[in-house]
């Protein structure tokens, strides 16, 4: 029996990203802040707390994650480290 979305959420604390998630199951449309905030969510399974840096510096999206050490980045200024370009 597949879970319905809203199963999945239940368990998760109060967030930002839990809201932005929800919206995005539900058919609604995000900006780009409210998709990164609704994929740290749903990656980290609800934040541990709600404000948890997730500690994975090899995701793309971790500069901008809103609750990483040092707080989120620009967009733009994320500096390569090697590799081709």
């Amino acid at each position: 029996m597949k879970k319905k979305p809203s199963d999945k959420l239940a368990h998760w604390k109060n967030s930002t990203g839990k809201t932005a998630y929800a919206r995005y199951l539900n058919g609604g449309r995000l900006s780009r802040a409210k998709a990164l905030e609704a994929k740290c969510a749903e990656c980290t399974n609800g934040y541990a707390d709600g404000r948890v840096d997730c500690l994975l510096p090899a995701c793309p999206l971790y500069p901008f994650m809103p609750y990483r050490a040092g707080g989120p980045q620009k967009s733009g200024t994320r500096k390569r480290s090697g590799g081709a370009a």
